[in-house]
């Protein structure tokens, strides 16, 4: 992805009234990634849009330095809107999960509440038009 495109995505975002929060933590709370590599960078990010709000972490590999972007953090969490309609086993098997892993099924609550927040944040107008401007990242 080119940095012209991230930042062309950042202003985006901003100009459709959505702010990012991102503050490094020692580690997450919620067990969801605890088997990441050593060197790993955990994020809280409360996401801001018309009034309401909607917080979360976010982890990215030992390979990225610095704060992520909001272009990255959006694309992930628009993801999760596009899988959360999948049944737990649909879900694994586009994701490579085992079905039998209860680890997997927590991941997949996870996504699943991701999305319903954001929905709750964004009208289904407004994902659809973040879904578009994603498409290319």
């Amino acid at each position: 992805m080119s940095s012209f495109t991230i930042k062309r995505i950042n202003q985006h975002l901003a100009a459709m009234g959505i702010t990012f929060e991102k503050v490094k933590v020692p580690a997450r709370t919620d067990n969801l990634m605890e088997d990441m590599p050593e060197g790993t960078n955990h994020f809280h990010v409360t996401i801001g849009h018309a009034c309401e709000a909607y917080s979360f972490y976010y982890s990215q590999g030992p390979a990225h330095k610095g704060l992520p972007e909001n272009a990255d953090i959006m694309y992930s969490l628009i993801m999760g809107i596009s899988s959360s309609d999948e049944c737990f086993e649909d879900w694994c098997s586009n994701y490579g999960y085992d079905t039998d892993s209860r680890k997997a099924f927590k991941i997949y609550q996870a996504v699943i509440e991701a999305a319903a927040n954001m929905r709750r944040l964004f009208s289904d107008k407004k994902i659809e038009e973040l879904q578009d401007l994603l498409q290319v990242y």
